[in-house]
């Protein structure tokens, strides 16, 4: 069996057919295995950041952990500006 499949095979339970082999059928597989999850953890960055600046302003804590953070969602935010921004 080994044989007659290919290694980029994709198989389920009606049996076993070729990987898709060019980008247009393989657009929406890397939408949602690799454009989504980008996003969602670029978001959680931002997130994280303003948080912890939140708190760095009002509560006035200083722990180190808090300030690695804050500058995560600094790069994070500036990241997502250039992105915009500067043209590719």
């Amino acid at each position: 069996m080994s044989a007659i499949m290919s290694k980029n095979d994709i198989c389920n339970a009606e049996g076993c057919a070729p990987a898709p082999s060019s980008l247009d059928a393989n657009k929406t597989f890397i939408f949602f295995i690799r454009i989504i999850p980008s996003l969602l953890a670029m978001v959680c960055i931002i997130i994280g950041g303003i948080i912890s600046m939140f708190a760095i302003i009002k509560y006035r804590d200083s722990a180190i952990l808090l300030f690695l953070s804050a500058l995560f969602g600094l790069f994070g935010i500036i990241f997502v500006l250039v992105e915009f921004l500067v043209p590719h």
